[in-house]
C-alpha cells in the first residue's frame, strides 16, 4: 500500500509516492514529470511526481495522513497516463488512538517502559522510552504494516523478547513544534482503536 508525501520545504513541488520503502531504489525511468523509482529486480519502489502544484494545490508539508480521494485519483491518473502501474493505497492512515492498560518497567533498557495497550479490538504490546505516557491514558500509535512519517514502514517484530506490536509515536510526528522525546497523549474520550485521521 504506498503512502503520499509532499516535502515541499526539503524538496520542492515534488509530491512522493512511496509504495516499498523496504526495498531500495537502485535505477529510475521519467516519462513526463512523472519518474519511477526501482529496485535491483526491477521492482516499484515509488514515484516522483514533479511540479504536482500544477495538478493539484497542497497545504501540508511532509507526510499526508489521509489524502482525500480526490488527491488519490489525480495522482493514480498522472501514473496511469504516464504508462507506469499504479499502486494501491492506503484507505486508513494507520495512526490510531490507544488506551494504556499497564505500564512496566523494562528489565534491560534503562529508561524504557513495557506497555500493554487496548486498541479497541485487540490488546497489543510495545516498549517505549517516550516522556509522558501514564496508564488509563490514550496515545497516538502506528499500527503494524503501515508507512511512518519517517518513510519506513512499521512491522510487528520483537526486542529482547518483548513483543513490538504498535508504535508509540512522539509529538513531533503530527506537528514540527511538537517534542521528540514526548509521546503523542490525547484528549480524553477519545475511543482505543479509532483513526486519529477519519
Amino acid at each position: 500500500m504506498a503512502r503520499l508525501f509532499y516535502p515541499y520545504k526539503s524538496l520542492g513541488d515534488v509530491l512522493i509516492v512511496l509504495a516499498n520503502p523496504e526495498r531500495k531504489g537502485v535505477s529510475s525511468s521519467s516519462k513526463g514529470e512523472v519518474t519511477a523509482v526501482y529496485d535491483e529486480e526491477g521492482g516499484i519502489v515509488g514515484y516522483n511526481l514533479f511540479s504536482f502544484s500544477k495538478k493539484a494545490k497542497i497545504k501540508a508539508n511532509g507526510i499526508l495522513f489521509a489524502p482525500p480521494a480526490e488527491l488519490k485519483k489525480i495522482v493514480s491518473d498522472e501514473i496511469a497516463n504516464a504508462g507506469f502501474p499504479v499502486p494501491r493505497f492506503e484507505e486508513n492512515s494507520g495512526y490510531v488512538a490507544a488506551e494504556v492498560i499497564k505500564k512496566e518497567e523494562h528489565p534491560v533498557i534503562e529508561g524504557a517502559y513495557i506497555y500493554t495497550l487496548d486498541l479497541g479490538n485487540r490488546q497489543a504490546t510495545t516498549v517505549s522510552s517516550l516522556k509522558g505516557i501514564e496508564e488509563g491514558e490514550a496515545v497516538a500509535v502506528l499500527e503494524s504494516g503501515y508507512i511512518g512519517s519517517d518513510g519506513r514502514k512499521f512491522l510487528s517484530h520483537k526486542e529482547k523478547n518483548i513483543p513490538i506490536e504498535a508504535l508509540i509515536v512522539p509529538e513531533r510526528e503530527f506537528a514540527e513544534d511538537g517534542e521528540e522525546n514526548r509521546a503523542r497523549v490525547l484528549e480524553d474520550g477519545v475511543v482505543a482503536g479509532s483513526d486519529l485521521f477519519a
